[in-house]
């Protein structure tokens, strides 16, 4: 039945009404409940979206900083508070409160338990300076700084490591390389008969070189079939000669 279209239903109905199958014990069943059709797919990925998606955008719109200090760990089972924000603005509405008004109440909310923790930890601290003990560190803290802390060491290496700072040192030398010979050229100088250095003073249309063997500048012109950055120049030394 492979080459017939349809799903099961369809195909044994239609070999049955022919006579070319008799009719199976589960057919009448079936028909009378047929299994559930589902609906093609498009091809394309839809983009997962929940519905308190929206809130979040409006929760970052109004506090842009959370995205920095607030902590999203992805081994947790505790939701960011951008995310708990969304679901008690949808469980407000659920509740007959209007949308401004539910955001209204979440943000107070957010504000106020943002509050808490700090003043939780300022009085952590005055207790520890109390009994002359160190600070505990602080339970709730800014994920920028989390970072900084674990890049702290990887920045002391770089004044520290010998082998770090050899690296740093070799490109250095390797780019101030680079940069001397990106800016000069050697080219036969009528005035002696010679290769001389010419050093770029002016990186315009018409460039100026400055000529170390009398250490005048030399006039750039487009005329010649000296090749300059894919472009082709003429020169002229001070002589005159070109």
């Amino acid at each position: 039945m492979s080459f017939m279209k349809g799903d099961l239903l369809t195909k044994t109905r239609k070999l049955v009404k022919g006579l070319a199958k008799s009719e199976p014990a589960w057919l009448k069943a079936m028909e009378h409940a047929p299994p559930a059709a589902f609906p093609k797919s498009s091809g394309k990925v839809e983009k997962i979206s929940l519905p308190e998606d929206p809130y979040i955008k409006k929760f970052f719109s109004k506090h842009p900083d959370s995205k920095h200090e607030d902590a999203i760990l992805i081994s947790s089972f505790d939701p960011p508070p951008a995310r708990i924000f969304g679901w008690r603005v949808l469980e407000l509405k659920e509740q007959g409160v209007g949308e401004e008004e539910a955001m209204a109440v979440a943000d107070m909310e957010y504000r106020t338990e943002t509050k808490a923790k700090k003043k939780a930890y300022a009085r952590l601290k005055q207790i520890a300076r109390l009994q002359g003990t160190t600070p505990p560190p602080n339970p709730y803290p800014s994920v920028i700084k989390e970072i900084q802390a674990e890049e702290d060491v990887y920045l002391r290496e770089r004044y520290t490591n010998p082998k770090i700072i050899a690296i740093a040192e070799k490109m250095k030398a390797d780019e101030a390389a680079k940069e001397r010979e990106r800016d000069r050229f050697r080219i036969d100088c009528p005035c002696y008969g010679e290769v001389a250095n010419f050093l770029i003073v002016s990186k315009m249309a018409a460039p100026e070189l400055q000529c170390h063997g009398n250490g005048e500048p030399q006039a750039f012109q487009a005329k010649s079939k000296l090749k300059i950055w894919g472009r082709q120049f003429g020169w002229q030394c001070a002589s005159g000669l070109i």
